[in-house]
C-alpha cells in the first residue's frame, strides 16, 4: 500500500459499485491503511452508489478507532444513505454504545430519522438497547418523536416488552397517551401482547385505559379477546366503563364468551359487566355461547340471570341455534331456563324444525319431551315431518309419527311427505308412511301422485309399495301423462312390467295422442315394446300430428323395433299426416337395413310426400348411393318427379352426387328430363360449375343447347324448395349461357369442344359472349372470340360486347375485342357510344384507349350530349383534358364545345371553364355573345 502510494497510483480510484480504497479499509476495520489513505489525501467522503460513506460503514462494523479517526480527519458526521439513514441510527441500530457516545461527543444530529420517519432513539427503543436509549434521551433525544404512522418510541417499547426502557421513557416525560393513526395506545398495545409489567406501568403513571381504536376497541376488549386473564383483573382495577363495546357494538363479555375464557366470563360478571348486551344483529352472549357450544358459560351465565329467549334480527333464539348445531347439553339447560320452546325464526322455523333438518335425532326427542309443537310449519307449509322425509332421516321420521304427527301435512304446493320421500327414492320411509296410514293418492298441485314420480325416477320397490296398498294406477297428470306412459318414456322395463301385471291401462294417451307404445319406439326401448305388443297395445295408435309407432320407429334408426312392429302387423304405410311414409323417413334417415327391411314386407315404394317427393328422390337429394340401389333393384320409378318436374337425376346434379348420377343414367334415367321451367341436369350442373358432372352428362349425351322456357311455369314451387338460381334462368338461358354467366371456363371449353351454339341468345338477346364481358372474364372472352363468337352481336337495348365492357370498365376486355375488329362506335339504342359512357363514369384509362383506337370523339347521344359534355357534366376535369389534347388532332365540334362551356358555367367547373378557352383555337366561337357572357362571369382573360 505504501509502495502504491509513493509511485502516485489514485487513492480515490473506484470500482463499478463506487468503493474507494477508504470505503474498503474502513468496511474492515483496518486503521493504520485508514491512516495512510488520509495521509494521501483519500476522500474521506466518498460514498459507495447507495451513498453510504467510509464513517457509515465503519459504524455500521462497529470498528471504534476507525471510527474515531475518520471523525478526527472531518469525516461528514451526518451523511446518510439513500434510505436517509446516518452513521448515528446504525450505530444505535447495531447496538455499538461507545460509537454511539464518539457521535454524540462529536455533535452528530440525534434526532436525524430514516425516510420511514424512525429516529435513533426509536431503534434503540425497538431493540431494546437500554444503554443507548439512555445515552441519547441524556443528550436531550426528542422522546416523543414518531415513524410515519405515529408509532412513538414509547409505543414500539411497550410493543416489544422492554419494561426497563417503558420506565426511562416515562421519567423523561415521554407522551403516555401518544397513539398511532389508527388510535393504538401504548397500552392497548401492552395489553395485546400481554406484557403485564408494562400494563402496570402504564397504569401507576396514569394512562388513559379507556382510548380506544378506531373501532372502539378497548384495552380491556383486547385483553378479554386474547385471555389474558391478570391483566383483565389489572384493568378492572383501574377502569371507569366495563361495558365499552366495539362499533359493531361486541362487548368484553360478548368476547370473552364467543372465545371460550371462562375465568374472564366470571371475572366480568363478578364485575356487573351487563349480561345482555348486544352486537348490531342482536346475537348475546349467551346466543353466542350457544352457537359455539360452550356449556360451562351457557351455565354460568343463565346462573346470572341471562335472558334465555334473546333473539338476533332474523328471531333466531339461544335455543334456537343450539338445536341447529347439536348441542344437546345447552339446549336442556335452556330449556330448564324457561326458554321459549317454538320461538321461531321469521320464517316460521322453529327449534324442531332445524333439529329435524340437521338429524338431530337426540335434541328432536328432548324436544317432543317437553311438548314442543310437532306440526308447527314454516311460511311455505314445510313441517318437522315433511323436512326429515326430504333428508331421508329415518329415525326422525319414526319419532315424529310415534308423536301423533300429521302424516298426511302439505307444503304451499301441496307436496306430501309420502311424495316427496318417493321422490327421493326413501324406500323404508315410504313403507314407513304407508304403514302409518298415509294417502297413497296424495297428489301435488300439478296433480302428479307419489306413484307416478316413482315410476319417474325407476324405483321398483316403492312402486311395489305403493301398488300393494292400492296407489290409484292410472292417475295421470294434468296433461294426462300417466304413470305407465313416464315409465315407459324413462325406460324403466321393470315398472312397466309391474303396471302391467297390475293392469295398467296399456292404451292411456297424453293429450297430444302419444301412447306408451309410440314413446318406447321413440326412446327406443325393445324389450319395452315387446311387453307392450305382448299386451295388446294399439299398434298403429298415431300422434295428434298422425305419426305412427313404426314411422318413429323408422326415423330414428332402431331396426329390431321396426322388424318388431312389422311381425305385429303395423300398417307399414301409413306415416305422418299420412303424406311422409315410413320408407321416405328410412331413406331420410340414410338407413339401409330399414329401408331393406320395409321393402322386403312390401312397402310402397312410390309413395310419395305431398309435393311429389318420392323415396328415391330423396335418397338422390342426400347421395346415399346403397339405398338408392336397393330402391332402383325394387322398381323404384327412375324418373319420378316432384310436383315441378324435378327428376331424381335433377337433384343428384345439383348436389354433384356423381356416383349417384352414373347409377341412374345407368338404369337409362331421362338425361333430358327438364323441370317445368324446361331447366335441364345439364343446365344446373353447368350454373353450380360441376365440371365433372357437366362432362359425364355430355358423354351420355345431354342436349347441350336445351333452354330454360320463356313461357309462364309453375315456379313457385321452385322458390319455395330453394331452387332459387333456376327461377332466375326463366328466359332462354342455354348451358353455354349459365356457364359463362357463373364464369365456369372449363365447362364453357367443355361445351364448345360439344359443339354448344356460341352465339344461342337469351329472349333479350344477351350472348354468351356479352354477359362475358360484362361479367370481366377475360379468359372466356378471349374463349369465345377464338370459337368465332359475333363480336358485335348485340342486346335488345343495342348494347355490344364493346359497350358493356367499357361500360363496367374493363380496359384489357376492350384491347381484346379492338383486336378482334369489334365496332368502336357501335352504339347503343339510345346513341350512346362506348367512348360517352367511358367519359360520363369518369374511366380515364377507358377513355384514352377507346380515343387511341379512333373512336368518334364528336358522337352524340339521341338527346345531343357529346363525349366531352358528359365529362364537363360530371366534372372529370382530367378527361375533359384529354378530350381537349385529342380535339387538337380531330377538331371538337363547335356546338358540342359551346354546351360544354355553359354546363361546366352552370355547375360551377370553372377550371374546366378555364381549360376549354385556353385549349379552344376557336375564339369566333368562344367569343359568340353567350360565350362571351359566360367567359366574362367566371372572369377569363381575352387570348
Amino acid at each position: 500500500m505504501q509502495w502504491c502510494c509513493d509511485h502516485g497510483v489514485d487513492v480515490n480510484l473506484c470500482r463499478h459499485d463506487g468503493m474507494t480504497p477508504l470505503y474498503l479499509s474502513s468496511k474492515a476495520g483496518n486503521t493504520q491503511v485508514v491512516k495512510l489513505l488520509l495521509e494521501n489525501k483519500a476522500t474521506i467522503n466518498k460514498c459507495i452508489n447507495n451513498k453510504a460513506s467510509p464513517l457509515f460503514v465503519a459504524c455500521q462494523k462497529g470498528y471504534s478507532d476507525t471510527v474515531q479517526m475518520l471523525l478526527d480527519n472531518q469525516a461528514d458526521i451526518n451523511k446518510c444513505t439513500n434510505d436517509e439513514m446516518s452513521p448515528l441510527f446504525i450505530s444505535c441500530q447495531n447496538n455499538h454504545l461507545d460509537i454511539v457516545k464518539s457521535l454524540l461527543d462529536n455533535k452528530a444530529s440525534i434526532d436525524k430519522c430514516m425516510y420511514t420517519g424512525a429516529s435513533p432513539l426509536f431503534v434503540a427503543c425497538q431493540n431494546g438497547n437500554t444503554d443507548i436509549v439512555k445515552l441519547l434521551l441524556d443528550n436531550n433525544a426528542n422522546i416523543d418523536k414518531c415513524m410515519n404512522e405515529e408509532v412513538s418510541p414509547l409505543y414500539i417499547a411497550c410493543q416489544e416488552g422492554y419494561a426497563d426502557i417503558v420506565q426511562l421513557l416515562m421519567n423523561n416525560n415521554a407522551d403516555i397517551n401518544k397513539c398511532m393513526n389508527d388510535e393504538t395506545s401504548p397500552l392497548y398495545i401492552a395489553c395485546q401482547n400481554n406484557h403485564l409489567q408494562i400494563v402496570k406501568l402504564l397504569l401507576a403513571s396514569k394512562s388513559d385505559i379507556n382510548e380506544c381504536l378506531y373501532s372502539k376497541v378497548s384495552p380491556l376488549f383486547i385483553a378479554c379477546l386474547k385471555g389474558y386473564q391478570d391483566i383483565v383483573k389489572l384493568l378492572l382495577l383501574n377502569i371507569t366503563d366495563i361495558n365499552t363495546c366495539m362499533n359493531t357494538t361486541s362487548s368484553p363479555l360478548y368476547i370473552a364468551c364467543q372465545n371460550n375464557h371462562l375465568e374472564i366470563v366470571k371475572i366480568l360478571l363478578d364485575h356487573k359487566a351487563e349480561i345482555d348486551t348486544s352486537m348490531h344483529f342482536k346475537a348475546s352472549p349467551l346466543f353466542i355461547a350457544c352457537q359455539r357450544g360452550y356449556t360451562d358459560i351457557v351455565q354460568l351465565l343463565l346462573n346470572n340471570n341471562a335472558d334465555s329467549n334473546k333473539c338476533i334480527s332474523d328471531n333466531a333464539s339461544p335455543l334456537y341455534i343450539a338445536c341447529q348445531n347439536n348441542h344437546i347439553q345447552i339446549a336442556r339447560l335452556l330449556l330448564d331456563n324457561n326458554a321459549e320452546i317454538n320461538r321461531c325464526l321469521s320464517d316460521e322455523t322453529s327449534p324442531l324444525f332445524t333439529a329435524c333438518q340437521n338429524n338431530c335425532v337426540d335434541i328432536v326427542k328432548l324436544l317432543l319431551d317437553y311438548n314442543a309443537d310437532v306440526n308447527k310449519s314454516t311460511t311455505d307449509d314445510v313441517s318437522p315431518l315433511f323436512i326429515a322425509c326430504q333428508k331421508g332421516f329415518e329415525e326422525i321420521v319414526q319419532l315424529l309419527l310415534d308423536n301423533q304427527v300429521e302424516i298426511d301435512r302439505c307444503t304451499s304446493n301441496e307436496i306430501s311427505p309420502l311424495f316427496i320421500s318417493c321422490q327421493n327414492k326413501y324406500v323404508d320411509i315410504v313403507k314407513l308412511l304407508v304403514d302409518n296410514n298415509a294417502d297413497v293418492n296424495k297428489c301435488t298441485k300439478d296433480d302428479i301422485s307419489p306413484l307416478f314420480i316413482a315410476c319417474h325416477n325407476g324405483c321398483k320397490d316403492i312402486v311395489q309399495i305403493l301398488l300393494d296398498n292400492n296407489a290409484n294406477i292410472d292417475k295421470s297428470m294434468n296433461n294426462e301423462i300417466s304413470p305407465l306412459f313416464i315409465a315407459c318414456q324413462n325406460k324403466h322395463a321393470d315398472i312397466v312390467k309391474l303396471l302391467i301385471d297390475n293392469r295398467a291401462d296399456i292404451n292411456t294417451f297424453v293429450n297430444v295422442e302419444l301412447s306408451p307404445l309410440f314413446i318406447a319406439c321413440q326412446q327406443g326401448c325393445t324389450d319395452i315394446v315387446q311387453l307392450l305388443l305382448d299386451n295388446k297395445a294399439d299398434i298403429n295408435k298415431c300422434m295428434k300430428g298422425k305419426i305412427t309407432p313404426l314411422f318413429i320407429a323408422c326415423q330414428k334408426g332402431y331396426k329390431n323395433i321396426v322388424k318388431l312392429l312389422l311381425e305385429n302387423k303395423a300398417d307399414i304405410n301409413k306415416g305422418m299426416n299420412d303424406e311422409v311414409s315410413p320408407l321416405c323417413s328410412a331413406c331420410e334417415q340414410g338407413n339401409t337395413s330399414i329401408v331393406q327391411l320395409l321393402l322386403d314386407n312390401k312397402a310402397d315404394i312410390e309413395k310419395c310426400i305431398n309435393n311429389g317427393i318420392s323415396p328415391l328422390y330423396i335418397a338422390c337429394q342426400n347421395n346415399y348411393v346403397d339405398i338408392v340401389s336397393l330402391l332402383i333393384d325394387n322398381n323404384a320409378d327412375i324418373n319420378k318427379c316432384m310436383d315441378y318436374d324435378a327428376s331424381p337425376l335433377f337433384i343428384a346434379c345439383q348436389n354433384n352426387h356423381i356416383d349417384i348420377v352414373k347409377l341412374l343414367l345407368n338404369k337409362d334415367a331421362d338425361i333430358d328430363k327438364c323441370m317445368n321451367n324446361e331447366a335441364s341436369p345439364l343446365l344446373i350442373a353447368c350454373q353450380k360449375g360441376y365440371t365433372e358432372m357437366v362432362q359425364l352428362l355430355l358423354d351420355n349425351n345431354a342436349d347441350l343447347n336445351k333452354c330454360v322456357d320463356t313461357g309462364a311455369s309453375p315456379l313457385f314451387n321452385a322458390c319455395q324448395d330453394g331452387y332459387i338460381d333456376i327461377v332466375k334462368l326463366n328466359d332462354e338461358t342455354s348451358p353455354l349461357f349459365i356457364a359463362c354467366l357463373e364464369g365456369h371456363i372449363e365447362i364453357v371449353k367443355l361445351l364448345l369442344a360439344n359443339t354448344a351454339d356460341i352465339n344461342k341468345c337469351r329472349d333479350n338477346e344477351t350472348s354468351p359472349l356479352f354477359i362475358t364481358c360484362k361479367k370481366g372474364y377475360i379468359d372466356i372472352v378471349r374463349l369465345l372470340l377464338d370459337n368465332k363468337a359475333r363480336v358485335n352481336k348485340c342486346t335488345d337495348t343495342g348494347s355490344s360486347p364493346l359497350f358493356i365492357a367499357s361500360q363496367n370498365n374493363y380496359p384489357d376486355t376492350v384491347r381484346l375485342l379492338l383486336e378482334h375488329n369489334a365496332d368502336i362506335d357501335k352504339c347503343r339504342n339510345d346513341d350512346s357510344s362506348p367512348l360517352y359512357m367511358a367519359c360520363h363514369n369518369g374511366y380515364k384509362v377507358m377513355v384514352k384507349l377507346l380515343l387511341d383506337n379512333k373512336a368518334n370523339i364528336n358522337k352524340c347521344t339521341r338527346n345531343g350530349a357529346s363525349p366531352i359534355f358528359a365529362a364537363c357534366q360530371e366534372g372529370y376535369i382530367d378527361i375533359v383534358k384529354i378530350l381537349l389534347e385529342k380535339g387538337t388532332e380531330c377538331a371538337i365540334d363547335d356546338v358540342s364545345l359551346f354546351s360544354t362551356l355553359r354546363i361546366a358555367r352552370e355547375k360551377g367547373y370553372n377550371d374546366i371553364v378555364t381549360l376549354i378557352c385556353e385549349y379552344s383555337s376557336q375564339t369566333e366561337i368562344i367569343y359568340s355573345r353567350v360565350a362571351y357572357e359566360i367567359v366574362q362571369k367566371t372572369k377569363i382573360p381575352k387570348p
